[in-house]
């Protein structure tokens, strides 16, 4: 009888898995392919690109150097007689500013310096007598040779649009939202992934238990074959009774290659799926009769709809939506501005005395702008006001569904524990009916056909009732990923 077994094991072993393989839990499953399968990287990788886009927004914030020498020449086009015949010099200017989203303010300061030369092809002076007898020299033009320099500061404050720099700010601060979505997405994304390796890591688990049932059958199908030889060659049986067990054998040994070829298949499936070709020598470790307890009351969905990523996602788009409706609303006022400056100069025909900055120069104004009719910047609120209602109404309806949903699955999951109750009561009669029938056939009261038969109705119980308690452990894998706690999964 042990080699009998050995056999069996050596048969249901065939896919090159031993007895003595590693196992692996459902939860080390996930998370060797949290850490190791690229869809995770690929979805962490696309939260850093938005977080870089947000960071490029804030360089608006920056400092900005100007700095632009420029060389000129020119020979006017001039009716009077006293314009130049040729201008040129040059001209060096720089300037730093930048603007502060805190305020919406512009902060400017600038420099220039410059000369200029004239020449003149006629006379540029004439000789005057004075008063006292004397002649005077009295030039008919400007210096020849000027040089000039300038330093000035200058601050904008925006008082209406803008106020507060909401518009400066509005993209660097339009990508909280889009990371915060993004983040919702990559982890439902991830999540489902998780879903479909666990469905197929209790497919496995199930192929694995046929296995274990099949093998059992074709042990049991050998021993009773082994019993009703020698009952043949005591004549308490008929060769009838013989042909039935070897038929009864090669069927079950049948069954096992099956079940090897899809335990093939699944191992490979997940294999493939989770990018670990050392999954095929590991042996699922999964309790498939576990049952689990689900409250489907009102404030246990209540609890979840108030967690949920779907709904948050959608309530951070409204969200996002709602920051840029401000915005545009903003959009429609009027561009009324303050602008103060001040600065100092001088200039002078000689080079050294043109640094004396002794002439200052302030100024104050205040300018409004406001086009009329502002259609453009109406219709863009109008439509944003129409998208956050539709985004309102698809709140509420993905929290409807969800909840109908998350009910639905909870019904179902009850359902399955009333009929995996009746399978439970349904194999224990099988059992109890195999054990009768054994008992008749061997006081000759029947033949081994019923003993067949019988056995056959209770291993087919028993598979039955394995493939139910595989839909079910699925079913609630189906409601931690609806109720987002997949990733807490023991």
């Amino acid at each position: 009888m042990r080699l009998v077994r050995l056999t069996v094991v050596a048969i249901v072993l065939v896919t090159g898995a031993t007895a003595s393989a590693a196992t692996l839990t459902m939860t080390d499953l996930f998370d060797h392919v949290r850490s190791t399968h690229p869809l995770f990287s690929k979805e962490a990788r696309s939260v850093e690109v938005l977080a870089a886009q947000k960071d490029a927004y804030a360089g608006a914030q920056d400092w900005q150097v100007a700095i632009g020498p420029r060389l000129s020449y020119a020979e006017p086009l001039s009716a009077s007689p006293f314009a130049p015949d040729r201008v040129y010099g040059y001209d060096l200017g720089a300037s730093v500013g930048r603007l502060y989203w805190s305020s919406g303010a512009r902060v400017s300061a600038s420099y220039s310096t410059q000369y200029q030369r004239q020449e003149f092809g006629g006379a540029t002076e004439i000789r005057l007598p004075t008063p006292s007898g004397d002649v005077q020299t009295v030039s008919l033009v400007g210096p020849a040779d000027f040089f000039s320099r300038t330093l000035s500061v200058a601050f904008i404050q925006p008082l209406l649009k803008n106020a507060k720099g909401v518009l400066d700010r509005l993209e660097f601060e339009q990508q909280d939202f889009q990371i915060k979505a993004r983040q919702l997405q990559s982890v439902e994304t991830e999540e489902a992934f998780l879903a479909y390796i666990g469905a197929l890591f209790v497919q496995w688990k199930q192929i694995e238990e046929q296995q274990r049932i099949m093998a059992t059958r074709v042990d049991v199908a050998r021993e009773s074959l082994e019993l009703v030889k020698k009952r043949r060659a005591a004549f308490l049986a008929d060769e009838v009774d013989v042909l039935r067990g070897e038929d009864w054998v090669q069927q079950a040994r049948q069954l096992v290659v099956q079940a090897d070829l899809a335990a093939n298949a699944v191992r490979e499936r997940l294999a493939a799926a989770t990018i670990w070709p050392e999954l095929r020598e590991r042996s699922p470790a999964f309790d498939l009769y576990e049952r689990h307890a689900v409250d489907s009351g009102d404030a246990a969905i209540d609890s979840i709809l108030e967690k949920s990523r779907t709904l948050a996602f959608i309530r951070t788009t409204g969200d996002q939506l709602t920051h840029r409706l401000k915005a545009l609303r903003n959009e429609l006022l009027a561009d009324l501005d303050v602008a103060v400056g001040a600065g100092i100069g001088d200039g002078d025909r000689n080079y050294v005395d043109s640094w004396g900055m002794d002439q200052p120069n302030l100024y104050a104004a205040i300018s409004l702008r406001y086009p009329l009719g502002r259609r453009t910047a109406k219709a863009k609120v109008r439509a944003a006001e129409i998208a956050l209602a539709q985004i309102q109404d698809e709140l509420a309806d993905a929290q409807s569904r969800l909840r109908a949903e998350l009910a639905d699955v909870a019904i179902q999951l009850r359902r399955y524990q009333e009929v995996l109750e009746l399978t439970t009561a349904q194999l224990a009669t099988a059992r109890s009916k195999t054990v009768e029938e054994l008992k008749m056939y061997q006081q000759g009261r029947n033949s081994l056909a019923f003993v067949i038969q019988s056995r056959d109705g209770e291993y087919a119980t028993e598979l039955r009732y394995a493939e139910l308690m595989a839909s079910y452990q699925q079913l609630y894998l189906r409601y931690r990923e609806l109720s987002d706690q997949l990733f807490t999964l023991e």
